[in-house]
């Protein structure tokens, strides 16, 4: 679990990381930055607890909780 959620935080600093770089070429303002940031970490923490959830899941299923 620990390398899925590496991943889903690799991505989402990835896809801010390219928001910001929209910034610096002119291509995005402040305001879009901050709105894109917010989807993009909303996403993140989607996935994130969905992961959570099929976790706790699978423990209450093998009676490990």
């Amino acid at each position: 679990m620990k390398s899925i959620l590496q991943q889903i935080n690799t991505e989402m600093l990835t896809s801010f990381g390219s928001e910001v770089k929209k910034l610096f070429n002119g291509q995005l303002d402040f305001a879009d930055l901050v709105l894109h940031g917010q989807e993009i970490f909303n996403l993140a923490l989607c996935d994130t607890l969905g992961l959570v959830l099929t976790h706790q899941d699978d423990r209450i299923k093998n009676g490990s909780f």
